[in-house]
């Protein structure tokens, strides 16, 4: 998970993006295949290497900064932020590894772990082709922000192919009940983005959620 500070919040407001749709923003924009909802609410987003797909939140844009793709195609990661109105920010850190194998999971989860710098308690889902595995980080507080996190980690099992997630929600101090309800909402929007996740293969997809 990222730093917590008052300077990492308003990163994204720095940058001078619109929040509006995702597809509005240049860069994010070659990302998006469709500038229909395919879901109430989320894009689809095809990776720069064709190696997944998957939705995204309309609000998101990819800092074109953070953006990395290997020579080879086989590694890609990005910084998305995600715009929550007032409320606050979602920053969502994706990184793909095309070798990744089932048979090395455990190895994976534990450096998932390790990036996010705490222990983490994943609860597994078995989908069509794929297991997700998902935990949610300690609340912590810097200043005015509090911060919500999720660290996901999907493993393709038809083939070979694997994702982290560090999904990171930045927000004003709130009542206990909003700040649950805001996990809640949260977590819910972790978990549809990674289970939307298609691998492929040879340019063919292999498994859907």
């Amino acid at each position: 998970m990222e730093s917590s500070n008052n300077d990492l919040f308003q990163e994204g407001n720095k940058k001078g993006y619109s929040y509006d749709r995702a597809f509005q923003e240049e860069f994010t924009r070659q990302f998006i295949s469709l500038t229909q909802e395919t879901e109430p609410g989320f894009y689809p987003l095809r990776s720069a290497a064709g190696s997944y797909e998957m939705i995204i939140p309309e609000e998101t844009i990819i800092d074109s900064m953070s953006y990395t793709l290997a020579p080879s195609k086989d590694y890609e990661s990005y910084l998305c932020y995600i715009r929550r109105g007032d409320a606050g920010m979602v920053h969502l850190r994706i990184a793909f590894f095309a070798v990744n194998n089932s048979r090395f999971v455990a190895d994976y989860l534990a450096a998932t772990q390790s990036h996010a710098g705490e222990k983490l308690a994943f609860d597994k889902v078995t989908l069509e082709s794929k297991d997700v595995y998902m935990a949610r980080g300690a609340d912590q507080r810097s200043g005015d922000i509090v911060r919500t996190g999720y660290i996901g980690y999907v493993q393709h099992t038809a083939g070979s192919g694997g994702m982290q997630f560090y999904y990171d929600f930045f927000g004003g101090h709130a009542t206990e009940a909003l700040h649950e309800e805001i996990k809640t909402r949260e977590k819910q929007t972790c978990q549809q983005i990674m289970h939307s996740v298609v691998f492929h293969s040879l340019g063919g997809a292999v498994n859907g959620s």
